[in-house]
């Protein structure tokens, strides 16, 4: 196979793993902690999970593919980084800012986010993570940094900002929705969540910030707004801002999948209202959805309907 029929046949590191899922398969999965040989797939984790016990495999996890996998990560990187720069300029992402200088992107894959913010890795790539790309604008005085992360869809990029949002701060309505103080900027654009964050806040680092957020906006956002599944929430006793997604392993079970969730007080007592997507319409996922709720004394005040 010659570097050409290689692109053809692997065009991307999703079509490496799923080509090593579809050996997988073939094979058949082991638990190594009970032995069960039946498992559920999460795709967001490139993993299996245990029926029995819920302990994870990964697809290559004790395998010869494992090497096999490496080694064709190492051919696409490689292939990617000769052919790819190229075509994809930092100046895509960054604009040019009067005054500051802008370094050479930095540019990151689910392969190797874990480099640049290490445990922080497992929580966007749950949610469908596909690039990062980071540069850095900088004076003799100071200095601005820039994250930029690319997610499958809209609907992901949302949970990882979601998940990293505080519940106090100050919103505006930059791009889909941002949070801010007087050094970062973080805000959601389409498919992309962006982190802007400068050293020291003074007259002329955060003008500099909001020109970067407003010209990413331009960019980026494409007329995306805010996810229209939050429109169903009633607005009696609603928090502001603290709407949630969460896309896999609600309340710890794997059929049960991305769930909306809205935090409401009424009444002196709080409350977590949710909307949810999942297979409930066997008997056992019903079983297995109610009974830890009642026991455990969670109020739910809407059950999930059955999609």
């Amino acid at each position: 196979m010659n570097i050409f029929s290689f692109t053809a046949h692997f065009d991307s590191e999703e079509a490496c793993r799923t080509h090593f899922k579809k050996e997988r398969d073939e094979i058949g999965v082991v638990c190594k902690e009970c032995g069960h040989t039946q498992h559920y797939w999460i795709k967001s984790r490139w993993s299996y999970e245990c029926k029995n016990c819920r302990s994870r495999t990964s697809l290559i996890s004790g395998t010869i593919m494992q090497t096999r996998f490496a080694f064709l990560l190492i051919i696409l990187t490689s292939i990617s980084i000769y052919f790819g720069n190229a075509q994809s300029p930092g100046s895509s992402l960054f604009p040019q800012i009067t005054d500051w200088k802008l370094s050479e992107p930095r540019i990151w894959g689910p392969h190797n986010l874990y480099t640049p913010i290490n445990g922080a890795a497992d929580m966007f790539l749950s949610y469908n993570f596909e690039e990062m790309q980071a540069a850095d604008y900088s004076t003799d005085s100071n200095y601005i940094s820039v994250e930029v992360y690319r997610h499958k869809t809209p609907i992901d990029a949302f949970g990882a900002y979601s998940q990293e949002r505080p519940d106090r701060d100050i919103y505006s309505d930059i791009g889909v929705q941002a949070y801010s103080e007087d050094t970062y900027i973080h805000l959601l654009a389409n498919r992309y969540y962006i982190k802007i964050r400068t050293a020291n806040s003074d007259d002329k680092s955060r003008p500099a910030m909001e020109r970067i957020a407003a010209q990413q906006v331009e960019m980026l956002n494409k007329g995306t707004s805010f996810p229209k599944e939050f429109a169903y929430f009633p607005k009696e006793g609603r928090v502001p801002f603290t709407e949630r997604y969460i896309n896999e392993n609600i309340f710890g079970y794997s059929f049960l999948h991305s769930s909306y969730e809205v935090s409401y007080q009424l009444n002196d007592k709080s409350y977590v209202l949710f909307i949810l997507q999942g297979d409930l319409t066997t008997k056992p996922g019903i079983e297995a959805f109610i009974t830890p709720i009642d026991t455990t004394g969670t109020l739910m005040p809407v059950r999930p309907s059955v999609r």
